[in-house]
């Protein structure tokens, strides 16, 4: 979990590498994790596969509990991007809602993701207001101290702003998002911010 919030994939890659097939396939939280890093691969079909052997394995386990409502949280969060892709915004916002009901505060890794969803849903919706009411207050929220959890939120805004041709807007908000990357060692935040920058100065 430190190295989802401190994006170290290829260590976390490396390792799972190490991992016997029948260990990683009978554990929902380790499949989940596997899940985080195909998605960040970009391995969409891959993704919904683990998500599906994951909730399988949920389906056959005890009465809920705190922690499988966890687990459930992370598995609306990444599943929020499946509708995205297909166009429905509607139901992005749905599993990203749900996401964030369920998962603690102390997920900031998660929880980032599923605002990311959230105000994106929203935008494809037409509800620009609404999006950005979304990033707003999650940067004014106390959750926004935690640097990786910021730099998910000033990610977000980059593709609100993006989307909605203000250019200015994404140029400062990319500057304040490469700052964040370089200052506390994030290099997926980084390399957004760098790549929001070019976008700005591309269009």
């Amino acid at each position: 979990r430190d190295f989802l919030d401190s994006e170290q994939w290829h260590r976390l890659e490396r390792w799972f590498g190490w991992l016997p097939s029948d260990v990683l396939e009978g554990d929902p939280e380790l499949l989940l994790i596997k899940a985080w890093l195909l998605e960040n691969r970009h391995q969409v079909a891959e993704v919904w596969s683990t998500l599906d052997q994951a909730e399988v394995l949920l389906a056959n386990a005890p009465p809920a509990t705190e922690a499988t409502d966890r687990v459930k949280g992370e598995i609306h969060a990444i599943r929020s991007r499946q509708p995205y892709e297909a166009g429905d915004g509607r139901q992005t916002v749905r599993h990203a809602e749900e996401a964030l009901r369920l998962l603690p505060r102390d997920r900031q890794a998660e929880r980032g993701y599923a605002l990311v969803m959230l105000a994106t849903g929203h935008q494809m919706c037409g509800e620009l207001g609404r999006a950005k009411q979304v990033v707003f207050d999650a940067l004014a929220s106390d959750e926004a101290s935690a640097e990786h959890f910021h730099g998910r939120i000033l990610i977000t805004l980059c593709f609100i702003y993006w989307m909605a041709a203000d250019l200015p807007e994404l140029s400062r908000t990319a500057a304040r998002l490469l700052q964040i990357g370089e200052d506390e060692g994030l290099p997926e935040a980084a390399g957004f911010g760098r790549y929001f920058i070019g976008i700005a100065h591309y269009q």
